[in-house]
C-alpha cells in the first residue's frame, strides 16, 4: 500500500472514472527505491478507457520514482502493483 499510495498520487488518466478498472504494473527497483523498469501487465489495447488508464499508470510509476521505502524494508527486485481507477480519484 505505501508504494501504491506514492503511484496513485502521480496517476492522471481521462479514461475510466466512470467505471472500475485495476492496472497491474511490474516494477523493477533497486535497494534504493529507483525504478528501474515498470511494465503493464496486460494492456488490453483494444479497449482504449483502460489502455489510457494503463499507460498512465506506468508513466505514474516511472515518475514516482525514487519511490520511498519504509524503514527496515529491503525491497529490491521484481514486485507487481495494482492500481485501482476508483481508489485513485478519491
Amino acid at each position: 500500500d505505501f508504494i501504491r499510495a506514492q503511484i496513485e498520487r502521480r496517476w492522471q488518466f481521462d479514461g475510466g472514472r466512470e467505471r472500475e478498472m485495476v492496472v497491474q504494473i511490474r516494477l523493477r527497483i533497486t535497494a534504493d527505491g529507483v525504478v528501474e523498469s515498470a511494465q503493464i501487465v496486460d494492456d488490453r489495447a483494444t479497449d482504449a478507457a483502460f489502455h489510457a488508464a494503463a499507460i498512465g499508470a506506468r508513466n505514474a510509476a516511472l515518475l514516482s520514482s525514487p519511490l520511498q521505502l519504509p524503514p527496515g524494508i529491503f525491497l529490491a527486485g521484481d514486485i507487481t502493483v495494482d492500481l485501482n481507477t476508483k481508489d485513485a480519484v478519491r
